[in-house]
């Protein structure tokens, strides 16, 4: 489902570039965060416009979705440094960022299992 909203236009009758600049980055926000695999990945950078070779998907597949399969730590490593490219990543201790979130909390709840669960819990460890 997709909002509509009106562009304002100036006098000149260009269209307003803040409110066309909020609705990409809306858009942009909505797509990032739908993406599930490697593939997906792919996809966002064709969208974005991203170049230097990895927008093919040959190159991509060769540099990136292929050895990640391996566990091949370079792709890994790559991998991480295009996501900080492309990610915007707020934590609380940034000053600048008033996010409003609550103290971190932790609850312990001790249980007592049954003998036949202890036994299953036991078969995990």
């Amino acid at each position: 489902m997709y909002a509509q909203r009106t562009i304002e236009m100036g006098s000149d009758g260009d269209p307003n570039v803040s409110l066309q600049r909020d609705m990409a980055c809306t858009l942009i926000n909505q797509i990032c965060t739908s993406v599930n695999n490697i593939k997906d990945l792919h996809s966002l950078l064709k969208f974005l416009r991203i170049t230097g070779g990895l927008e093919q998907p040959d190159i991509f597949n060769t540099v990136i979705a292929r050895p990640l399969g391996f566990g091949e730590a370079s792709a890994e490593a790559l991998l991480q440094s295009l996501m900080q490219d492309l990610c915007l990543r707020r934590r609380k201790d940034m000053k600048f960022v008033d996010l409003k979130l609550p103290a971190k909390t932790e609850y312990i709840h001790r249980i007592t299992f049954w003998p036949d669960e202890k036994k299953k819990y036991e078969a995990l460890l």
